[in-house]
């Protein structure tokens, strides 16, 4: 990041707005390295990496304009238009994308026109239809509600369909139109690519240029603040402010990111946005400051800045796809911030208001935001503890250099083997409240009083030499963890030991924490969450509902709620409901987990040393991590209250698509339908959840997960209603969603007319029967007897075919969705009976889209028979089932295996696939045919739901794509409970 401070004689009028804004989706009082970014290319479906416009629709969508046509993002999937597959788009090299009040998108192309689209349609707009040039570089709106374009040859005009151009001759010094923006007076303003910005008003223009204070003549940005001050960027000048008919530059001499200066922005925060050649600048409470691709941007050469409707802030660049800026709910403080390298390892909050942080290579400490480092003798080392003493100083056990004070700043006293202490490793230091200090080491406990130390090891009565968390109680009682003894608890000089035969969880103990009724709670190495009351230990574990049973530390946010943090993030429960469970008044309790997705740099936290956590003064939690410090506050988090739009984007009849219209009538004979359906939250789309439910088949709502499409098969003839709602990732919900109808007609042979004659039939055939048999009925009692016998096998055996086929994808041979919903449903029950697991794979093609647009469907179909000959051959056990859920994706079903059995045939599967080297040119990695690969296993019970296996497989499966493709992922933990603490049960 760099930042620089602008002379407050340049800066103070022009923000004094900044700092009253109202609260927004971007904290204003975060450091720009702070928002979490991602970013997304074309390994993630972005069709080329230079994304020169950016825009969201008013049905959600978000719009990116790149070399290689306009894309219509949702949050998860790419949908790509160009003159390929959109003949009204006459170019692919977006320039510009505007949406008009009427929610249409003008798209202006390079040397394409414009194209609108309305309603689902595009439609051109070229020289053709008289328009200046093709070559189209922005589009405004009047505020009549006519439209004024930008072109290489000039500035037209576009009301009720007619064109008015305007150049030179007009009375334009420049007909190379670079920017155009409306002020709040109803003034045009224009940028040319070269003699400056004019002001058009009247039907006059009147220039400003660099002799009249514009930074530069080619002007590429124009904006007005909602202050009333106009902002121009310049190709080479940087940006300039013109306000009350004066104007103000500013270059990267006064902090900006860089002097080419492509676009501005304002924040609904008020904060002022640059793209720039040097990355992307933001000023805020007379501060400029800048992300570059050193600390989060994709790309140094930004183009394009969008804000969306949930807040988050999206950057277009020239060769690096699109960054995504949003205000995640965690603020870290990394290397980013100033912070040393190393994994963070312990924090403190001084009497000061100090937080002093100690990492592998070194000490921190941060005074209002800012991070200083500690540059002491000795100080560089592994920081494994810290405390604060009566006296203000602040006591830093290191990993090897023993234990150091610092007062005022320096160090004035170094203790260690050579002075008494137990040993050099110092991991718990705890000021009692006598004035003694209490210090854990690698080996053995120390309490220094003065100058004297008195050690204890295990020949002294401690448990484990390890102690790893100190606690002194309320009521005097010294509480000691250690690494592989449990807890030792020393009162009147007495040693008691508390191991797992007494009940506690592990005895590997990383964390203490006292609670208001004298409880003492251990957070342990694989035994979860124990609470000590008197001589009671009372556990609670991911089998009730915990995150993890790993729990580095544990912080009481003083509204009612544990926090814990563990090696896949930070979790808290009520603690009422905690002290039930380990009283066992309850049977489960409810974790609420945070991680990458929320924001966190790493989800990994650290424990084994002390304080590997702290509660500041202001409320906020702060936990070490891989990757420094992850800070939560508890009192201020900034939800997502929006309810994402649904779509319903397509309807697949036996892999054809329909039109979406409100009465699609389905002929006879139609056997599988996909819905396809969408909701757009920008946030955590990965975290976005459905449920639907098809009217007319089963009323019952369906909860789908994350999965984005739905499938039926052999629906009956009938009136239908498709009705899917979702909700964003903090399970706000759109309840109202997206409804789909459509009409099964009946084959012939369904309707009441065909049954009525084949029940006459049936009779009149009975009557001729009846009447031979009375006629002949000894003569040819033993040819009948044969006859029946052989009709009877004949329709068991086209009965078994009938059922066998309705059960059967038709195109790969393979089970069909409900051929595995029975297989499933059996063998959950079989489970349920005989107390065994059940493991289900779901596999997904990689990059199958790209296979089928490059090779074509057909070669598509043989691609997918030989993926399934390869899944068959290797699945081949007993009531194993191979099936094809739809499109490319597969179910396979592994009854009786455990979650490592079933990653083994998960890890063999994607190699046999791979190592069949079926070419994909269009592959994401590498040039051959490859497969993703989610596994989850539960051991089912009683009025557990079959779904949820399939839910949790589904979301690994979305972790492995996440993860690259060409992967397998497999779901850790309770299959229910994580469904549960996600919010993903039905």
């Amino acid at each position: 990041m760099r930042a620089m401070r602008v002379p407050a004689a340049v800066w103070c009028a022009i923000f004094a707005c900044l700092s009253t804004a109202p609260t927004g989706a971007l904290d204003p009082s975060r450091a720009i390295t702070q928002y979490a970014s991602e970013i997304l290319g074309t390994p993630d479906g972005l069709p080329q990496n230079s994304v020169q416009a950016i825009a969201q629709t008013p049905d959600g969508y978000l719009w990116f304009g790149t070399q290689e046509g306009v894309v219509r993002f949702d949050g998860v999937r790419f949908t790509v238009f160009d003159k390929h597959n959109t003949p009204a788009l006459r170019h692919n090299s977006i320039q510009s994308l505007t949406v008009t009040r009427n929610g249409d998108l003008w798209i202006g192309t390079f040397v394409g026109g414009a194209t609108r689209l309305r309603n689902g349609v595009f439609t051109a707009l070229t020289t053709a239809e008289g328009l200046s040039s093709d070559q189209v570089r922005t589009i405004a709106e009047d505020p009549d509600g006519s439209l004024w374009i930008g072109t290489s040859a000039g500035l037209d005009h576009f009301r009720d369909g007619v064109l008015t151009s305007f150049n030179v001759a007009w009375g334009l010094r420049n007909d190379r139109i670079l920017a155009l923006a409306f002020d709040t007076a109803g003034d045009l303003w224009i940028g040319t690519d070269g003699a400056g910005v004019a002001r058009h008003r009247d039907g006059r223009f009147e220039w400003f240029d660099a002799r009249s204070g514009l930074a530069g003549d080619q002007v590429r940005a124009i904006r007005q603040s909602r202050d009333g001050d106009l902002w121009f960027g310049s190709y080479g000048g940087g940006a300039s402010r013109l306000r009350d008919g004066r104007w103000t530059r500013y270059t990267e001499a006064d902090g900006l990111a860089g002097n080419q200066v492509t676009d501005i922005l304002e924040d609904r925060d008020a904060n002022i946005w640059f793209a720039t050649s040097g990355g992307v600048s933001r000023a805020s409470g007379g501060v400029l400051s800048s992300l570059t691709t050193a600390n989060g941007l994709a790309n140094d050469l930004s183009v394009a800045l969008f804000e969306d409707r949930e807040g988050s802030l999206w950057v277009g660049s020239n060769g690096g796809g699109v960054t995504r800026l949003r205000d995640a709910r965690v603020v870290n403080f990394t290397t980013r911030e100033g912070l040393s390298p190393g994994n963070a390892r312990v924090v403190l909050e001084a009497r000061d208001g100090a937080m002093w942080i100690g990492t592998d290579q070194g000490l921190n400490v941060v005074r209002d935001g800012r991070v200083n480092r500690v540059v002491q003798p000795g100080l560089d080392a592994r920081i494994f503890s810290l405390a604060e003493d009566a006296d203000g100083a602040i006591w830093v056990g290191t990993h090897g250099a023993g234990l150091v004070r610092l007062q005022d700043g320096r160090i004035d006293r170094r203790l260690g083997v050579a002075q008494g202490l137990s040993n050099n490793v110092v991991r718990a230091i705890l000021p009692a409240r006598d004035g003694a200090l209490w210090v854990g080491t690698d080996i053995g406990l120390n309490r220094i009083e003065g100058d004297a130390i008195r050690t204890w090891r295990r020949s002294d009565g401690l448990s484990a030499d390890p102690v790893t968390a100190l606690l002194e109680a309320r009521d005097g009682t010294l509480w000691i963890a250690t690494n592989g003894g449990g807890l030792n608890r020393l009162r009147g000089g007495r040693f008691r030991a508390m191991t797992s035969r007494e009940g506690l969880g592990s005895n590997v103990v990383f964390a203490l924490h006292e609670s208001a009724d004298g409880a003492i709670w251990a957070g342990t190495d694989g035994g979860g969450l124990c609470r000590v009351k008197g001589d009671t230990i009372g556990c609670v574990t991911s089998d009730q509902g915990l995150y993890d049973d790993l729990v580095v530390q544990i912080l009481d946010d003083r509204g009612g709620r544990l926090w814990m943090a563990s090696n896949r993030g930070v979790f808290h429960v009520p603690l009422a409901d905690l002290e039930a469970a380990a009283a066992s008044r309850a049977r489960s309790v409810v974790s609420t987990r945070y991680g990458s997705s929320d924001g966190m740099a790493s989800p990994e936290c650290h424990g084994g040393s002390q304080p590997s956590g702290a509660r500041s003064r202001d409320g906020r939690l702060w936990f070490p991590t891989l990757a420094g410090i992850a800070v939560f506050d508890p009192a201020n988090a900034r939800g997502n209250p929006l309810p994402p739009p649904v779509r319903i984007e397509a309807f697949v009849v036996d892999d054809r698509n329909v039109p979406l219209t409100r009465a699609n009538a389905l002929a006879p004979g139609h056997k599988q339908l996909e819905i396809h359906y969408t909701a757009l939250s920008f946030v955590n789309p990965d975290a976005v959840a459905f449920k639907y439910r098809l009217e007319g088949f089963n009323d019952a709502w369906i909860d789908a997960g994350t999965r984005r499409t739905a499938y039926f098969t052999n629906l009956p003839p009938g009136d239908y209603a498709f009705q899917v709602i979702a909700s964003n990732s903090d399970g706000v919900w759109n309840r109202e969603g997206a409804t789909l109808r459509f009409t099964r007609d009946a084959q012939w042979v369904e309707t009441d007319a065909f049954r009525l004659l084949a029940a006459l039939a049936a009779l009149g055939v009975l009557a001729v029967v009846l009447r031979a048999w009375s006629l002949r009925h000894h003569a040819r009692q033993a040819e009948l007897v044969r006859l029946v016998d052989a009709r009877t096998q004949a329709l068991a055996h086209s009965n078994a075919e009938l059922v066998r086929l309705s059960k059967t994808d038709a195109l790969t041979g393979a089970w069909n969705r409900r051929g595995a919903t029975e297989a499933l449903e059996s063998e959950w029950q079989r489970a349920i009976d005989k107390g065994q697991p059940v493991s289900a794979l779901m596999i997904d093609l990689d990059s199958f889209k790209a296979y089928n647009d490059h090779y074509g469907h057909g070669a598509g179909d043989e691609c997918l028979k030989a993926v399934v000959e390869l899944l068959a051959h290797a699945v081949r056990g007993p009531r194993q089932v191979v099936a094809r859920m739809g499109g490319e994706e597969f179910l396979v079903l592994l009854p009786d295996f455990a979650i490592d059995a079933a990653r083994g045939v998960a890890d063999d599967l994607r190699a046999r696939v791979e190592s069949a080297a079926l070419r994909h040119e269009r592959a994401a990695c590498g040039n051959v045919v490859t497969i993703s690969i989610g596994v989850a296993s539960t051991r089912p019970r009683t009025g557990q739901l079959s779904s949820a296996l399939i839910a949790a497989a589904d979301h690994a499966l979305y972790r492995a794509k996440n993860a690259g493709r060409n992967t397998v992922f497999a779901h850790a933990g309770d299959v229910h409970a994580d469904l549960h603490a996600m919010g993903r049960e039905p």
